[in-house]
């Protein structure tokens, strides 16, 4: 599949920080120092994996990021990486295909960063991003040759467009293992405008600590870990909400939204109530199990006393139950009263 593109009308200068003899952990912690393609579609709220309040937490460092490099996908994603790039510049051998060994930022935007997996040179024409993929099926993606990608990789790009200052980027992906697809995507400056707009606000409230809204039931629990044991009286558009969420079926994506909605309302209050009557709860119920990590962190000889190689729990409990009683895990259990 070969494209004409139009010729360059003004060189693009790109701000670097060299990756060289960066160790991972170094890595990661510059890209915490700014928003990455893959975290633009996080602010975007069109990611399955995080949240605008997640990533908040994760940029602010009042939380870890999880490590999911060992998570199959990621880690077959990594180890494909190279043989899908030999592929396409097999597909193009007139073009260059060359790995970038810098974090790039935003001449402007200096928070706005981005990690190339491969540029490409086409001979006078600019260079061109090229982004590399892996799918388990062909869910969102349209026919090779097309610009049909999944709708958070689109943000990705035109992160990535928006940093680069280029104009179009390559996606190469392979799905399913086999099937191996081509999409050319060009930059969009009224989405790329509108997405400079949502990570200035992004990055504005991570520098003045203001946290954006939770986005979903786990979000509000990360931020409200402990109620109040408060009543809330409901709005009448909350009341509504009961009584869409008791007409839901269980599973529903739906009733998982409006129980959101609900529960973010609530705050640091575990009742919902509507003339004084109950009306809903999310209560705080222990699990009976222990925090470990907790515990490590902030009771690393305790813990260390128990392992036997592995933590005994039951044992920690039987010694120590006052110390067992301030790390055991809790969860939050919402109910609509009947």
């Amino acid at each position: 599949m070969t494209i004409t593109l139009p010729q360059p009308s003004s060189p693009v200068q790109d701000h670097k920080i060299s990756k060289a003899g960066m160790s991972h952990e170094e890595w990661l912690a510059a890209r915490r120092l700014g928003i990455g393609s893959s975290d633009a579609a996080v602010v975007a709220c069109m990611s399955s994996w995080s949240t605008p309040y997640k990533l908040y937490l994760e940029k602010r460092g009042e939380i870890e990021p999880e490590d999911i490099s060992e998570k199959p996908w990621i880690e077959w994603g990594n180890i494909l990486e190279e043989p899908i790039a030999q592929k396409f510049a097999r597909e193009h051998p007139e073009w260059k295909v060359r790995r970038i060994n810098f974090i790039l930022r935003h001449h402007q935007y200096p928070f706005m960063l981005a990690n190339l997996d491969r540029d490409v040179f086409l001979g006078g024409i600019e260079p061109v991003v090229l982004e590399i993929k892996t799918a388990r099926s062909a869910d969102g993606w349209g026919d090779s040759g097309s610009s049909e990608i999944p709708e958070s990789y689109y943000v990705q790009v035109q992160h990535q467009l928006a940093v680069t200052g280029r104009r179009f980027a390559y996606v190469a992906a392979l799905i399913a293992g086999s099937d191996y697809r081509e999409y050319l995507i060009e930059r969009n400056e009224e989405d790329i405008a509108n997405l400079i707009a949502l990570e200035t606000d992004f990055w504005r409230r991570v520098e003045q600590g203001v946290p954006p809204d939770p986005s979903t039931v786990s979000d509000v629990v990360t931020r409200w870990p402990k109620v109040k044991g408060v009543a809330k009286e409901a709005t009448p558009e909350i009341a509504m909400l009961v009584d869409r969420y008791r007409e839901l079926n269980a599973g529903e994506k739906a009733k998982e939204e409006v129980k959101h909605q609900i529960v973010a309302f609530l705050g640091e209050a575990d009742v919902l109530t509507i003339g004084g009557q109950k009306l809903a709860t999310f209560s705080t119920k222990s699990t009976g199990r222990i925090d470990e990590a907790a515990l490590a962190a902030q009771e690393p000889e305790l813990f260390r006393s128990f392992l036997v190689p592995a933590f005994d729990a039951n044992a920690f409990k039987a010694a120590r139950p006052d110390a067992a009683k301030a790390f055991v895990k809790t969860t939050r259990e919402f109910r609509v009263a009947s």
